[in-house]
């Protein structure tokens, strides 16, 4: 069961909203390297449907790794250039990745009386960002790594022990290398933690609150 601090992703209305938004939208290419998605295309707002795949989102004042959104992710609904502006999506190659501008999306929503559909989405959406202020605002080194452990032990096991994890955490927070290090291998220590060659295996035992 997923823990009442957890934001619940609801698939089945992405899915349900993709699978109409989806009939009048056009294919994004990709370039091998991965591309940068604007959501202003010849004066249009635009929609973005993740269908496959993983987006990177960063901050872009200071290039943190805020978050890395998994298809079924629907972004550009609320049609906001103001948050927009504030944040940078790279798309990953092996992403597939469809587009319909807003105003057909509303139309849409309406026409499919979707209302209570993108709503719940909404709640999604504005849940995870509140999750990711209550991670990383105001918030101790030791909490920040504490709270990205518990994330990244969430990971499905194939790609977790493939991922650094002190790279993981770093681009996610901006902490030092060392100070990252030295929490690290506290844990590691202390039998928190189970680590191999870098990669976390699991979390052995739960987190203690402080450092």
């Amino acid at each position: 069961m997923k823990s009442i601090n957890e934001p619940v992703k609801n698939e089945a209305a992405i899915v349900k909203l993709i699978n109409i938004f989806k009939q009048n939208a056009k294919d994004v290419h990709i370039e091998p390297e991965g591309k940068d998605f604007e959501f202003v295309e010849n004066g249009e707002l635009l929609v973005l449907l993740l269908c496959e795949g993983k987006m990177d989102i960063y901050k872009t004042s200071d290039n943190l790794l805020y978050a890395s959104a998994t298809a079924p992710f629907i972004l550009g609904i609320e049609g906001s250039l103001y948050r927009y502006n504030h944040y940078r999506f790279r798309l990953h190659h092996q992403c597939v990745v469809k587009t319909l501008p807003l105003k057909q999306c509303v139309e849409l929503i309406s026409a499919h009386n979707l209302i209570k559909t993108v709503l719940d989405y909404q709640a999604y959406l504005n849940d995870y960002t509140a999750s990711r202020i209550e991670l990383l605002v105001n918030r101790t080194a030791y909490e920040m790594v504490r709270g990205l452990l518990y994330e990244l032990e969430k990971l499905p096991y194939e790609i977790r022990i493939k991922t650094s994890i002190i790279n993981y955490i770093k681009y996610r927070s901006n902490l030092s290398k060392s100070g990252i290090v030295s929490i690290i291998s506290t844990l590691r220590k202390g039998g928190y933690i189970e680590v191999c060659r870098g990669k976390m295996i699991s979390i052995s035992r739960k987190l203690p609150k402080k450092y």
